[in-house]
């Protein structure tokens, strides 16, 4: 789950244990949210291995492969509609052509993702189509599709088992004033020492986060430990799997992966 280019902000089903019930982030004694396995398994781009990136089809595999989370990234029309996109531009992943921010939504209905009979699938029906038990996970690539992307996961009656990726406290704070039960992680600071990244958590505790997203890299005993200690998550997009069980001795608590069936 990279940092976005751009400044940022299943329907129904049983949630990880301990995943929101309204208010503010939960404590986490025995592992908060994380399931009885022991680690949060996140879908990167909704499954991305050998399915076509934020399709339908990926958020069903994914959660055929067992994981808790389903990365969704969300970019909204011309006409303020969320769509799941990763690009700032179409022509990657889909047979349209340009910035997704200037084409109105009835043109990007029509678009198709490459590599698919699918077409360009909107926030509503990926959320529709989250099986029961799964959680959606929205990066928000853009800041303007916060309230948007908010709207639609307050109509499917799905904020306490949401989790949305942002950048910067500004954006937490925002969404947790507009939508209470629902969790944050709060992206990558480009923190380069363990005082810097210190300086983040308190940041990200004070603004409401419930997680942070670390890159594999930097991931340490000492930084793990911090987390830990203000009751955060750390999500992490691995790089191998030798390393994950250390890292999950040390505190890990959410696994990003490509593979989850993997994990």
């Amino acid at each position: 789950m990279e940092t976005s280019d751009e400044s940022s902000a299943g329907a129904g089903g049983a949630l990880p244990a301990g995943m929101g019930d309204g208010g503010s982030a939960a404590p986490m004694p025995d592992g908060g949210w994380r399931t009885s396995g022991g680690v949060l398994v996140l879908a990167h781009r909704a499954n991305s291995a050998g399915v076509v990136e934020n399709s339908l089809a990926g958020i069903r595999r994914a959660a055929e492969a067992g994981a808790d989370l389903v990365e969704l990234d969300v970019r909204r029309s011309l006409d303020g509609v969320p769509f799941l996109l990763h690009d700032r531009t179409l022509q990657r992943t889909t047979t349209g052509f340009g910035p997704v921010r200037w084409e109105p939504s009835a043109y990007l209905r029509r678009v198709r993702l490459r590599g698919s009979d699918e077409r360009l699938p909107t926030l509503e029906a990926a959320l529709h189509a989250i099986p029961a038990g799964v959680g959606p996970a929205l990066h928000l690539k853009d800041q303007g599709s916060l309230l948007a992307a908010l709207r639609v996961v307050q109509a499917a009656g799905i904020e306490a088992m949401t989790w949305l990726w942002l950048h910067g406290t500004a954006a937490v704070r925002l969404a947790r004033q507009r939508a209470p039960g629902i969790q944050v992680t709060l992206l990558e600071a480009g923190a380069t020492t363990l005082p810097a990244w210190v300086a983040h958590l308190d940041g990200a505790k004070a603004a409401g986060a419930a997680g942070v997203s670390i890159p594999w890299p930097d991931l340490s005993p000492d930084l793990l430990h911090e987390i830990r200690s203000r009751d955060l998550v750390a999500f992490s997009l691995h790089h191998d799997l030798e390393r994950i069980p250390a890292h999950v001795g040390h505190g890990l608590g959410g696994i990003i992966s490509d593979a989850p069936e993997t994990v």
